[in-house]
């Protein structure tokens, strides 16, 4: 009874610091695909992947310009 709900997450699109969380989950993605062995992925999904991926840094990197 004593534990109460932690308070709502506001949505991404109104949070102060979302360029500083874009970046650190950006630097972590790009971690987790350096530690990731490539063998333990089937190629096609690891194309796929990387296409995802770079859709993502073109994103980040248009938002970042403007």
């Amino acid at each position: 009874m004593g534990v109460r709900a932690p308070p709502p997450v506001p949505n991404s699109t109104h949070h102060p610091h979302i360029e500083r969380s874009g970046i650190a989950d950006l630097a972590m993605a790009q971690e987790i695909m350096r530690r990731v062995p490539t063998q333990w992925i089937p190629q096609a999904c690891w194309t796929e992947a990387q296409v995802s991926f770079k859709v993502l840094l073109t994103t980040l990197g248009l938002y970042e310009s403007n």
